[in-house]
C-alpha cells in the first residue's frame, strides 16, 4: 500500500512496540459518511465523490476536489471501517489470507538461480 487510506494513518515500528494503523478521528468521520451513503442510500461512487467535493471537505493533501479513487477507497479498503473498531481498540487486527484475495493464491517463488 503506498500510503494509508484515507481515515487512518500508519504508526512506524519502534525498538518497543510493532507498527500499527491509527485511526485519524477527522477522517475517520467523513469515511463513516461516505461508507453510510454507500450502503444504506446506495449512492454511486460519482454521486459520492460530487457529494464531499460539494461539502468543502478537503482531502488529506489539501486538494479541494476529490479523486473517485479516494472515494472508492473510503468503501472498498479491507481494514475495518473507523467507525466499527471498539473504543477500547486502537488498531485493527492483522489481515487474515483470504480465499477470494488473488494475493493469497500467488506462486510460490523458485528457488534462487532457478531458470524460469
Amino acid at each position: 500500500m503506498a500510503g494509508a487510506p484515507y481515515g487512518y494513518r500508519f504508526i512506524r515500528k519502534t525498538e518497543i512496540t510493532d507498527g500499527y494503523w491509527e485511526i485519524v478521528e477527522t477522517e475517520a468521520e467523513v469515511v463513516r459518511q461516505i461508507f453510510r451513503r454507500y450502503t444504506a442510500d446506495d449512492c454511486s461512487i460519482a454521486d459520492l465523490t460530487r457529494w464531499v467535493t460539494e461539502q468543502g471537505i478537503p482531502t488529506r493533501k489539501g486538494k479541494a476536489v476529490w479523486d473517485r479513487s479516494t472515494v472508492w477507497g473510503c468503501c472498498a479498503t479491507r481494514l475495518p471501517r473507523p467507525g466499527h473498531l471498539r473504543q477500547d481498540e486502537s488498531r485493527p487486527p492483522p489481515r487474515q489470507a483470504d480465499a477470494h484475495d488473488p494475493r493469497s493464491r500467488r506462486a510460490p517463488r523458485p528457488p534462487a538461480g532457478a531458470r524460469r
